[in-house]
C-alpha cells in the first residue's frame, strides 16, 4: 500500500471513531489534539517513526469575529516526514463556516502541501484602524 493510501485509511478510521465517540460534534470542533495524538499513535504502531503532532494556527477567510476576537486560532495536525512531508488532518471541517466556498475542507486531509489557512508561525494580528 502506498503511503498516501495508508495515511488516508488511518485518518478515515480516526474520523469515524471520533464521530462515534462525539456524535454531537458534527464538525469535530475542539478535537484536533485528540485526533492528532491518536493518528500519531496508530502510525507509530505501524512503524512510522518520523511522525509528529504540529501545533500551529488556522487563519480564517471570513467571519472570524463570530468565533474569536482575532482572525486566527490555535490548531494542530499531523506531519509525516517521508521523502516529502505529508500533512494529515481530520478536524479541519470545524473551520468551514468561516472559509470561502472554494476553500471548504473535505472530511479528510492528506496532502503534500500545507492546507489552506494552516500556519506554522503565529499570524500577525490585524489591528483595527480607528
Amino acid at each position: 500500500m502506498k503511503i498516501e493510501e495508508t495515511l488516508r485509511l488511518i485518518a478515515t478510521v480516526e474520523r469515524i471513531e471520533l464521530i462515534c465517540k462525539y456524535p454531537q460534534k458534527t464538525n469535530l470542533e475542539g478535537l484536533c489534539i485528540e485526533a492528532s495524538d491518536e493518528i500519531v499513535a496508530m502510525l507509530k504502531g505501524m512503524g512510522f517513526n518520523d511522525v509528529e503532532v504540529v501545533e500551529g494556527w488556522f487563519l480564517y477567510d471570513d467571519c472570524y469575529d463570530t468565533y474569536t476576537e482575532r482572525p486566527y486560532e490555535e490548531h494542530c495536525w499531523v506531519v509525516v516526514h517521508d521523502d516529502c512531508d505529508w500533512y494529515v488532518d481530520v478536524t479541519a471541517t470545524q473551520f468551514n463556516p468561516c472559509v470561502y466556498e472554494k476553500n471548504k475542507f473535505n472530511d479528510i486531509i492528506v496532502s503534500q502541501t500545507l492546507p489552506h489557512g494552516f500556519c506554522m508561525e503565529e499570524p500577525i494580528e490585524y489591528l483595527e484602524v480607528e
